[in-house]
């Protein structure tokens, strides 16, 4: 019988972060202004660069990012 373990590769997110994430969730379903806040502080810079880096002009992106 083998007893060792493979190592798993599934990716699990750490609870704390799932429950925070499902909280904010909920805000937006409810229209909470404070957990949309939360979400673009968190989203915002990389919606940003992805933004800026798609569109190619920084004035641009922002519009799109907001």
């Amino acid at each position: 019988m083998n007893t060792t373990m493979r190592p798993s590769t599934a990716l699990v997110p750490p609870v704390a972060e799932t429950r925070h994430e499902e909280d904010l969730a909920r805000g937006l379903v409810a229209a909470d202004e404070e957990a949309f806040a939360a979400i673009y502080r968190h989203w915002e810079p990389l919606v940003h660069t992805m933004a800026t880096r798609s569109l190619g002009d920084a004035h641009e992106a922002e519009d799109v990012t907001q």
